[in-house]
């Protein structure tokens, strides 16, 4: 019963200090702020692979043109512009979901997102719903709810809640 209590107190100890224990193994939540950047490195990326699915859209638009001879009225150009929605948020919907669990911003801040109940690296369908449900909840006002919750034991957001995701550093960091 003694051991218990002890390993409670352990367990408090470390989440006031950012550490959580899942499955015998420590990991160091990322912070608000190294969090924060990431987020902003990621929305760059994430507006070049908007910017280069809408040229590659119109591209594809114009080859076709060249290469059927039809005017631009002629073709189903909605038909292709949804053909590009799948490039288009391809980055944004998945990026947590790349090896290791982390999008390009997250790993150039040597951070990655894990399952928190097993400890195991983000797959694609956590990184759909955690994006997802990020999206979702900045299109309702007040728009900067999400982040209250961040503010929380685990730093999560609500699309981390929504997905038992957390963000924590790289095992080199810790």
């Amino acid at each position: 019963m003694g051991d218990k209590v002890v390993d409670e107190i352990r367990k408090e100890y470390r989440a006031k200090i950012g550490v959580i224990e899942i499955r015998g193994q420590r990991y160091k939540l990322a912070s608000l702020g190294r969090r924060w950047l990431g987020a902003w490195l990621d929305l760059m990326i994430s507006c070049f692979t908007v910017g280069t699915g809408i040229i590659l859209g119109h591209g594809l638009v114009a080859f076709i043109v060249l290469v059927t001879g039809r005017s631009i009225d002629e073709l189903n150009v909605i038909g292709i512009a949804l053909l590009m929605y799948p490039v288009i948020l391809a980055y944004p919907l998945f990026r947590d979901g790349l090896p290791g669990g982390g999008s390009l911003g997250k790993r150039v801040l040597r951070m990655r997102v894990i399952d928190e109940r097993t400890g195991s690296p983000c797959t694609y369908g956590h990184s759909f719903a955690r994006n997802m449900f990020g999206i979702l909840v900045s299109l309702i006002p007040p728009f900067f709810i999400d982040v209250v919750f961040m503010l929380g034991r685990k730093n999560q957001r609500l699309g981390d809640k929504a997905a038992h995701t957390l963000v924590v550093m790289r095992e080199e960091e810790k």
